[in-house]
């Protein structure tokens, strides 16, 4: 379609993208639209198109070869139509939001292969709640692949700490399990969550860049469990060309901006849950 913008025009013509002509020919066939109009069914106000006294007033006018001459005359007339048909690329473009969630498991099960098969952690975490004192609780965060997103699984050792021993019926309601999710946005920046056409993909979703909504979950299956809703929601924008290296990039960056927001936080403990207060006096 050519489309006017700010008085602009906005070429999608075969002529205008084709590299079979140089730029000199390509002028010369838009000189003759403009003299001639179409070559057979003759336009109001332009002159009749007669093939071989083109060819001979374009050698007499720029002085160009006879073979080009009536080689472009010939062509002009015989192939008018598609020189200025709307030009249709043969190229079938893929959506990248598509291809960024429709691949999403597999890469992410890459990602976190080196941690997951050898247990390894991903990182470590300083973690807060508010009626704690006396310690640093300096965890292990293991990174864990889940549906177009993962999760942060963040538990709190048992053992001595200072002067008390932790046990497992104190560390079990300062778990942390941190789950992200991604989501495509519309163009309006609103997040669409469910089933997308192939027509949406392509329309309606925006291209440069995906929202994340990423909650907490305070405490285990065996204690109250207190759950903090839109922990952070932020933008983030996709690969610059999608492979495993450029989405390892992604993810990690939005994994770490996580962690360091947990870093950073203090969590309140449930109301039914005793403080950890720990004299750490030398001997």
């Amino acid at each position: 379609m050519r489309i006017k913008k700010k008085h602009v025009l906005l070429e999608s013509l075969l002529i205008d993208v084709t590299d079979e002509f140089t730029p000199v020919e390509k002028k010369i066939f838009k000189m003759l639209k403009k003299r001639y109009g179409h070559p057979i069914n003759k336009e109001e106000g332009k002159k009749e198109f007669n093939q071989w006294y083109v060819a001979a007033w374009l050698i007499e006018t720029l002085d160009i070869t006879y073979q080009d001459a009536y080689s472009l005359s010939k062509t002009y007339f015989w192939n008018y139509d598609k020189l200025f048909s709307e030009f249709e690329s043969l190229r079938r473009k893929v959506s990248l939001p598509y291809l960024f969630f429709e691949h999403f498991r597999d890469l992410m099960e890459k990602l976190i292969s080196p941690y997951q098969d050898n247990n390894n952690a991903y990182a470590n975490v300083v973690i807060d709640f508010d009626r704690d004192s006396g310690f640093e609780s300096n965890r292990d965060v293991m990174l864990w692949s889940g549906f177009r997103g993962f999760t942060l699984y963040i538990p709190m050792s048992t053992g001595r700490i200072g002067d008390r021993y932790v046990y497992s019926s104190e560390v079990d309601p300062r778990t942390l399990m941190v789950s992200a999710k991604f989501y495509p946005i519309d163009k309006e920046g609103i997040k669409v969550d469910g089933y997308i056409s192939d027509d949406d993909w392509k329309e309606k979703i925006d291209e440069n860049q995906f929202i994340v909504n990423v909650e907490v979950k305070i405490g285990s299956e065996r204690t109250e469990e207190q759950l903090i809703n839109d922990f952070m929601v932020f933008n983030v924008p996709y690969p610059n060309q999608l492979n495993y290296e450029n989405f390892k990039t992604t993810v990690e960056g939005v994994v770490n901006d996580v962690i360091e927001k947990v870093g950073k936080t203090v969590f309140n403990l449930h109301p039914n849950v005793g403080s950890i207060n720990v004299n750490n006096q030398p001997d």
